[in-house]
């Protein structure tokens, strides 16, 4: 961001009475950069569990570990770490990624770490991909509130996350 786009939040947020944040960490993140404490409230997002549920029948694929992602294609998202742990188990695993790429230097990066690996790419409802998904991976590195998670859990797929911006509080170990 530029020097004027963090100026006109910062800009926002003394101007707020009130500022309604997902998770706890990004109320943490907030307060440390200045802005006061009463402003902020912590408000989780509703899982629409009509939506989000359990489905059956998920098709079998040849006996392959699937995993599913949700979320953009970009650095911050650790997409790549889960391409590159997917790389060492290649034979048995197939990765759908349900989400877009924002820059050229991502798709750069995406199209190069894939290569070799079962992995389908594709924006749109996650849905589908969580109903034919083993396991639900979140490597993200930096997240505001990693609403995708919360979605897999309510379709009933395992979560694999890293222990940021309230997953933690979310899944717990199984």
């Amino acid at each position: 961001p530029t020097r004027s786009m963090v100026g006109r939040v910062e800009t926002e947020y003394s101007l707020a009475s009130k500022i309604r944040v997902s998770s706890e960490r990004a109320r943490a993140s907030l307060i440390s950069g200045g802005v006061a404490e009463p402003k902020i409230s912590v408000l989780q997002q509703p899982v629409d569990l009509t939506r989000f549920a359990p489905q059956t029948g998920a098709s079998q694929d040849g006996g392959h570990l699937r995993v599913c992602y949700v979320g953009s294609l970009d650095l911050r998202k650790g997409f790549v770490y889960l391409l590159r742990a997917a790389r060492k188990l290649a034979s048995g695993i197939s990765v759908e990624l349900v989400g877009g790429t924002g820059d050229r230097c991502c798709r750069f990066l995406l199209e190069r770490e894939r290569a070799g690996l079962k992995v389908a790419v594709a924006p749109g409802d996650p849905r589908p991909a969580l109903a034919r998904a083993d396991v639900f991976v979140l490597p993200t590195l930096e997240d505001g509130s990693p609403f995708a998670a919360a979605e897999a859990m309510a379709c009933a797929v395992p979560v694999v996350a890293t222990n940021v911006a309230g997953v933690g509080r979310a899944a717990r170990d199984a």
